[in-house]
């Protein structure tokens, strides 16, 4: 399995289509009819890295964004209290993760836990590139069991709320606690 920084534009059209069929058909978490095209995208997309996961054959199975540094915020931000937090941890110092998109013939157990470790141990690389400290990203319970059982150092930042159309908790990652748990990959470097 392999994840790559996306930017041509071929691939981007596949992250898309995968998210539409996902987010929007499987899960229906938003309205395929606002996507006439089959491709889920929205404003955030502007402002945010995409990442795809291949498989050993070079096909894609899975993506999700990083969103840093956005001038229209962070979306579960604008979902969530998290004003105290984001001031705590200081905004430009954090990122989120959001539109995990995972082929549905790849969500066993094991191959999701996998993919989350690869996606912790990824953002690794990306936070320590780009400077930040935190990510944040909204889950569900049941996600959030998945993360702890793959030792995600993920905490419940605040309380559920709908988010689409299913109940989420916002999520804080740390950058030290992730190092914490893969030094051979994860290294910290604090500004101080």
């Amino acid at each position: 399995m392999k994840i790559a920084k996306v930017e041509k534009r071929e691939i981007l059209e596949q992250i898309y289509r995968l998210r539409y069929k996902v987010i929007c058909e499987e899960l229906q978490e938003l309205d395929a009819s606002d996507f006439p095209e089959g491709l889920e995208y929205d404003e955030y997309d502007e402002y945010a890295d995409q990442y795809a996961i291949f498989n050993r054959k070079g096909e894609l199975i899975g993506c999700f964004r990083l969103i840093y540094r956005c001038p229209l915020g962070l979306p579960a931000a604008k979902v969530f209290e998290l004003d105290g937090i984001l001031d705590a941890v200081g905004r430009d110092n954090i990122c989120e993760i959001s539109r995990i998109s995972i082929e549905k013939e790849h969500r066993s157990l094991q191959n999701t836990i996998d993919i989350f470790t690869r996606i912790m141990v990824f953002g690794c690389m990306f936070m320590r590139k780009k400077r930040m400290d935190h990510a944040l990203c909204a889950v569900e319970e049941s996600l959030y069991r998945l993360l702890r059982i793959s030792n995600a150092p993920f905490e419940k930042v605040g309380e559920p709320k709908r988010y689409y159309v299913r109940d989420r908790f916002p999520l804080l990652l740390s950058m030290r606690k992730l190092a914490e748990i893969h030094p051979k990959y994860c290294r910290y470097h604090s500004r101080s």
